[in-house]
């Protein structure tokens, strides 16, 4: 099951991710698991699939005190392909 979760297709290895598998042991009330941002792990970017209709506003206030160090952009599908890339019209985004 390890090989299978930390393999990755070498068309993607542009993207530079790291995957981590940290032991989760306590749930909050609504019965998630989080793990703590700190030196060895740091929330770099989030990217918001082309159908979501989640606002900046909502990235921005769920990220609190670490907006000012996180790049947030929408995706987008390419013409004529599989791929998904940033949408370059930051106006297609409220």
């Amino acid at each position: 099951m390890t090989e299978i979760l930390t393999t990755k297709f070498e068309h993607w290895s542009y993207e530079d991710e790291y995957r981590l598998f940290p032991q989760l042991w306590d749930q909050d009330p609504s019965g998630h698991y989080f793990i703590e941002f700190d030196d060895q792990v740091a929330l770099r970017e989030v990217i918001v699939g082309h159908r979501s209709t989640i606002s900046r506003d909502h990235i921005a206030q769920a990220l609190g005190s670490l907006q000012p160090q996180v790049t947030g952009y929408k995706a987008r599908l390419v013409f004529r392909s599989f791929n998904v890339v940033r949408q370059q019209n930051d106006r297609l985004w409220e």
